[in-house]
């Protein structure tokens, strides 16, 4: 990016020099505030909720799916046999 900016802000500076050298800050601000704004908006669209990126085919998106409905499974299966294990108890 350097080979871009360093001519550019090199004709600013001149073009500027005897009324406003100033000008060059200027622009380099505008230039990273450009940016800034464009890595905000990239970093929103990949951050929302229920939006999934990264799988390349819907063969893979299923068996990703059906991997965390195991997951769940297994959690509330272990759940079901700690409660039952205290019902138990209180019984006796």
């Amino acid at each position: 990016m350097p080979v871009l900016s360093i001519p550019v802000l090199t004709v600013v500076y001149e073009a500027t020099l005897n009324n406003f050298p100033g000008a060059v800050y200027i622009a380099m601000a505008g230039i990273f505030f450009a940016v800034g704004t464009v890595l905000s908006y990239v970093h929103y669209l990949l951050s929302r909720p229920g939006v999934r990126y990264g799988n390349l085919s819907e063969e893979e998106d299923n068996e990703n799916i059906a991997d965390e409905d195991n997951e769940e499974d297994a959690i509330f299966a272990v759940g079901r046999d700690q409660s039952e294990e205290g019902e138990g108890a209180d019984a006796t």
